[in-house]
């Protein structure tokens, strides 16, 4: 062995500075305690994301590798990290011990293990202790903001922070059912403990997600009385300025504002991907300042690189910039990931029907539709070609959803392609007054060209603020 080399590997490690928090295990005899040991894995990326010098891998992109067996190494190699931190939560009763171990990824070798025991009312700080640890460990210097952020004590109540982490897991099904769900177990924790502030940012995190489903400013409201609440409790929830940033964009059209609360929510957690993917998507690229616009999603890629949603995204900055190239070549590595992904195939009927490859855009429709649907788009294509399918999205599907729901978007998106702007300006109207959220991409998207000059497009984007 040569000592010499050895010696000054010990002496002068490789530096740290990227890590993914894989999914700490259950260790807990009950199956049910499942949501709690998720709840820890994301609380402990969220402690970890504060400080600035690391970059902290996103709880999407490390949740694919949940119960599976796949090798540290190649997981390294995957999300782009120098290393992992592997752990397990064992719960009993208001008794909580986590245990944490760091290690090299490249060379898969243990660098530090620990474990920590409390009471879950002393659950925050016991989980920003192990960061703190975790960033001694790396030798990481720490600003004093970051690490006054860390020690911050932080106590709870056991049953309030119970419901907000059974809230967490029901959101994450990113599902109609999963944020009803939520929505109860959050309101249950504002129940136990009224000044709780995760809970509050939570229901706004709900409510946002809800609206940019099925549209509905009642939601959009609800969510700035919860974001708003949150920041009066803690004004360092790097989420609930997030949160009321996204408020800003769809119900006031306060661009500034917005931004406002994107900085102050990305100076509080660098790291928070949802921040650069929002920043970038919802307010950077629809007011054309594509090239920031372009490298905060790539900044959100980076932090979290599986995620289907913020890959699918970078390609439409780069269509809105006019980068066709450049989208396409996003799409597809996303199609590699997962071809089933709707936003995607969306974005990819969009993108061939710019270019005028109606061939493969009526593909992607047939794609997105159910059999019977797609039966009934064939019939059309064949009697009246493309130009009669999108006639079909204006009166049928744009008007109303599956769900029966008015979409006017959808419709004035359809009559602005087939060039009928008294339909279109009459649909883009409907819009406004309901807040959908396409809405925002009025200045930059290259459907509305044909629409640029007339008097009532331009009075929208003026009440916009998008002129």
């Amino acid at each position: 062995m040569n000592w010499q080399r050895f010696l000054q590997n010990v002496a002068h490690p490789e530096t740290i500075r990227s890590i993914a928090v894989l999914p700490l295990q259950n260790f807990s005899a009950d199956p049910e305690q499942e949501y709690f040991a998720d709840g820890m894995t994301d609380e402990l990326i969220t402690d970890l994301a504060q400080v600035r010098a690391l970059r902290v891998v996103s709880r999407t992109s490390v949740m694919r590798y949940k119960g599976t067996r796949v090798p540290l190494p190649q997981i390294g190699r995957e999300l782009g990290v120098d290393a992992g931190i592997e752990g397990s939560v064992l719960r009993s009763g208001n008794r909580v011990r986590i245990t944490a171990q760091l290690i090299r990824t490249a060379t898969d070798s243990h660098l530090w293990a620990k474990s920590y025991e409390g009471e879950l009312k002393d659950i925050l700080s016991l989980q920003a202790l192990v960061a703190e640890s975790i960033t001694d460990e790396v030798k990481l210097n720490l600003t004093t903001a970051e690490r006054d952020r860390l020690r911050r004590p932080h106590a709870v109540d056991p049953e309030a922070y119970e419901a907000y982490l059974r809230g967490r897991y029901s959101w994450n099904r990113r599902d109609d059912r999963g944020f009803e769900e939520a929505i109860g177990y959050f309101n249950q924790a504002i129940a136990r403990d009224p000044d709780f502030p995760l809970a509050y940012s939570g229901l706004a995190d709900c409510y946002i997600l809800m609206h940019l489903n099925r549209p509905d400013a009642a939601k959009m409201a609800q969510a700035r009385t919860a974001a708003l609440r949150a920041l009066a409790l803690d004004d360092s929830l790097a989420e609930a300025h997030t949160s009321l940033a996204a408020v800003k964009v769809f119900l006031d059209w306060d661009w500034a504002g917005a931004e406002t609360e994107f900085k102050r929510a990305l100076e509080l957690n660098p790291n928070y991907a949802p921040a650069h993917h929002w920043y970038g998507n919802i307010l950077l690229g629809p007011l054309g300042r594509h090239e920031e616009a372009v490298a905060e999603l790539k900044r959100a890629q980076s932090l979290d690189p599986l995620s289907l949603i913020i890959n699918t995204d970078v390609g439409y900055a780069y269509f809105l910039a006019r980068r066709y190239d450049d989208a396409f070549s996003e799409y597809q590595k996303v199609l590699a990931m997962d071809s089933s992904f709707l936003p995607l195939r969306s974005d990819l009927a969009r993108y061939y029907e710019l270019m005028g490859m109606y061939d493969a855009w009526f593909q992607e429709e047939l794609a997105m539709a159910g059999p019977q649907h797609a039966q009934s788009l064939r019939k059309l294509y064949a009697e009246g070609g493309y130009r009669l399918v999108i006639l079909e999205h204006a009166v049928t599907q744009g008007v109303m959803s599956s769900a029966d729901q008015p979409m006017p978007f959808v419709a004035a998106v359809s009559y602005a392609i087939l060039g009928d702007h008294p339909h279109a300006l009459a649909a883009l109207k409907e819009s406004f007054n309901a807040h959908e959220p396409g809405l925002i991409y009025l200045k930059v998207d290259p459907a509305w060209n044909n629409l640029r000059g007339e008097p009532a497009f331009q009075s929208i984007e003026h009440r916009m603020g998008l002129e």
